[in-house]
């Protein structure tokens, strides 16, 4: 391996699973050093080598038991969901953070309200390889302590990884309208850079990647102005915001349209009906045409009771869409027979109540690689579980995971 070229090398890496390559980090402090490589990682998201699977956080059914936070990879078989043995990190973390962002296998997390006793600071981490870091103190003050939003990005020109920051700046009673600013943060910089100008309406909810781009549904309720489904777009390269069309059906309860990623594309899924559900997919960003693709029927499928309100996670096996309910229940819509059919979750403990759930990738990015202040004050268990989580996942691959 020594007489091989660098390059050669690097290619070899890139194809192979984060799995193996953890595994090889262990041969010498020269293949340590290759695997860590910000090349080989970079390459290795390039060319998708890992397949996305389920990552579901949980927290004890009774908070006041515990405030640790555990994260599970899951993997699918039929009409099973089924989570991991042994949780791929465990974060102390409790109600007081909430996942802001989950893209190419890193995690960001930030203070909800009125919780700056823990510092204030929002986090990264990376779970399967251990690496967690903070993000320096904002640079912008904001009036109040809520509606501040994180989300993560790539910009493939520059080989960078991005955090962009959206608070809010103030309200003008005259016009009664918020103003909105926003920063961006790359990582290993150490410096927050205001961007020039903020999202022109308030946002609503975590961010979608697609095209390169981040976008944000529209919170109707504290929009300055009658809106026709608008949503917010921020170019991760050029770092500014724009707006984007939607399918032309309005708005409507911002509770209820969902903006989610499928095959790469911004979608927009609607449950506000009584009756079924409507999936509309942007096929092309230039000419912003939406295409309705499913009307998903929303009778109790298999028996089961769907109460509760469902939220698109996203594709599920073999095209499947899979949908979350609000008490922990989920459902997977087949577009090729059009049938809905009620998922189990196995493996959980009973008392155990599943916070959020999104899709992940095994990720090799090294958050230390980036020179940014290591801080494990969250972190209870993390590396030493990585390896056995991500085994777990690897044998689960040719299953029912889903897709980015």
């Amino acid at each position: 391996m020594e007489d091989l070229p660098s390059e050669l090398v690097f290619d070899i890496f890139s194809r192979l699973p984060v799995k193996t390559l953890l595994q090889l980090r262990c041969v010498s402090k020269a293949w340590c050093g290759m695997v860590d490589d910000p090349c080989v990682a970079y390459m290795h998201v390039s060319r998708a080598t890992e397949r996305p699977s389920l990552l579901l956080l949980t927290r004890p059914a009774h908070v006041s038991k515990s405030n640790t936070t555990n994260l599970y990879p899951a993997i699918g078989n039929g009409g099973t969901m089924m989570a991991s043995k042994d949780a791929i990190a465990q974060l102390s973390i409790s109600h007081r953070y909430s996942l802001e962002d989950s893209f190419n296998g890193l995690l960001c997390f930030a203070p909800q309200p009125h919780s700056s006793s823990d510092g204030g600071l929002a986090f990264l981490l990376n779970p399967v390889r251990g690496d967690i870091i903070t993000l320096p103190r904002t640079t912008t003050p904001s009036p109040v302590d809520y509606g501040h939003m994180y989300a993560l990005g790539f910009d493939p020109s520059t080989k960078e990884y991005k955090v962009v920051h959206v608070f809010y700046q103030g309200f003008d009673p005259d016009n009664q309208a918020f103003s909105l600013g926003a920063e961006v943060y790359s990582l290993g910089t150490q410096l927050w850079r205001k961007v020039s100008s903020g999202p022109p309406q308030p946002l609503c909810g975590r961010p979608v990647h697609a095209f390169g781009a981040l976008h944000w549904k529209v919170n109707t309720v504290l929009a300055s102005e009658e809106l026709d489904d608008l949503i917010i777009t921020f170019d991760i390269g050029k770092e500014q915001f724009s707006t984007t069309p939607g399918p032309g059906f309005g708005l409507k309860n911002y509770e209820l349209v969902d903006l989610v990623e499928l095959n790469g594309c911004l979608s927009v899924v609607d449950v506000s009906f009584n009756t079924h559900i409507e999936v509309w997919v942007l096929k092309d960003f230039v000419s912003k045409q939406w295409i309705r693709q499913n009307t998903i029927t929303i009778n109790a499928p298999d028996g089961k009771s769907n109460n509760g309100h469902l939220k698109a996670v996203g594709l599920w096996g073999h095209g499947e869409i899979l949908l979350a309910s609000s008490n922990d229940s989920f459902f997977s819509y087949d577009p090729k027979t059009n049938g809905l059919r009620y998922v189990h979750v196995s493996g959980l403990a009973p008392d155990t109540s599943i916070s959020h759930v999104c899709s992940h990738k095994a990720s090799l990015v090294s958050l230390d690689a980036f020179g940014t202040k290591r801080d494990a004050q969250w972190l209870i268990r993390g590396r030493e579980n990585a390896a056995a989580s991500t085994q777990m996942l690897q044998r689960g691959s040719g299953s029912h995971n889903i897709q980015e």
